[in-house]
């Protein structure tokens, strides 16, 4: 009878130092896969530090360092698809660049997406709950403003929960970017251009150009008409498009705006215009590409008008 609880002990114990090696095997190999894929993946993103940025953000990193070992559920947030535990009314993307960025007090430009929602290609990124979107590629064009010496105003104040809040839904969104746009032009009366950026559902070979071995977004200016003064607005946009290269532009739009559009918002400011960057499957690095042209384009017109 001794010997036999002696070796049902010895199994007992056997079993149970079987369990925590696996456990501790287990823990190690997630560990290091993550460690190292998330490396590789980062160092694949090289000196971008837009990427490296939202790719922190996306991946939550802080958890590395808040790893509570004892706690199993805690390993789960290691895994490529960990979701952050709260959801923002702006997309999870933006948060780094609204963290540095700094709207100025006096700015010349204001920036806003009616749609902000219209997302760009992630496929790089998507496993991480990032998605690059019209709003990211406003911080983008201010970032470039700022580095030619224009000041900007990106807004920051969700369409999406504007539309919530007062029971609205999509098709209203130009409702909810007036009245920003209102609010912003009181506030900054130093605003003189207004600019609404969207994307557009084009397939690759019609959104994308090619320079110089480089890829762009390409750019359609839409201006709406049968408003007073929609011809300062016409003027401005053919000036800006005039500054950038042939194979980037697809021109300028014209046409009316239909309720509960209002004239895509461009009767309330003179040089006001909508800019179409891309397409869905445009990378935001094609974007950022064009959003640099669009600055300098921006800068040149300005200069011409002794602004």
């Amino acid at each position: 009878m001794k010997n036999r609880f002696i070796a049902k002990k010895k199994k007992g114990t056997f079993l149970l130092k079987s369990i925590l090696w696996l456990s501790i095997a287990t823990m190690t190999l997630v560990i290091t896969f993550n460690i190292l894929l998330k490396t590789t993946i980062a160092g694949l993103l090289g000196e971008d530090e837009l990427h490296k940025n939202l790719f922190q953000v996306g991946t939550n990193q802080k958890n590395f360092l808040s790893l509570d070992l004892l706690n199993p559920s805690d390993l789960f947030k290691l895994g490529l698809n960990y979701k952050i535990d709260y959801e923002p009314s702006i997309p999870v993307d933006e948060l780094k660049l609204i963290s540095k960025h700094e709207n100025d007090e006096n700015p010349l430009v204001y920036i806003y997406s009616t749609h902000e929602s219209e997302t760009y290609d992630s496929s790089l990124v998507e496993a991480y709950n990032i998605k690059y979107n019209v709003t990211t590629g406003g911080y983008i064009l201010s970032d470039y403003l700022k580095d030619l010496g224009i000041p900007s105003y990106v807004e920051k104040e969700s369409m999406a929960d504007y539309l919530h809040d007062n029971g609205l839904n999509y098709s209203y969104s130009y409702y909810a970017s007036a009245h920003y746009m209102k609010k912003r032009i009181e506030e900054h009366p130093s605003i003189k251009l207004v600019i609404d950026i969207h994307r557009d559902a084009l397939p690759r070979y019609a959104s994308v150009a090619s320079i110089d071995g480089k890829n762009y977004a390409k750019v359609l200016f839409v201006v709406a008409t049968d408003y007073d003064g929609f011809e300062k607005n016409v003027s401005f946009a053919e000036k800006l498009n005039s500054h950038l290269p042939s194979a980037i532009t697809r021109g300028l739009s014209k046409g009316n705006g239909y309720p509960p559009i209002d004239f895509f918002n461009q009767n309330l400011k003179e040089n006001a215009i909508l800019l179409e960057i891309g397409g869905t499957e445009n990378t935001i690095e094609e974007v950022a590409n064009t959003m640099n042209v669009v600055a300098k384009a921006i800068f040149e017109t300005f200069e011409e008008e002794g602004r």
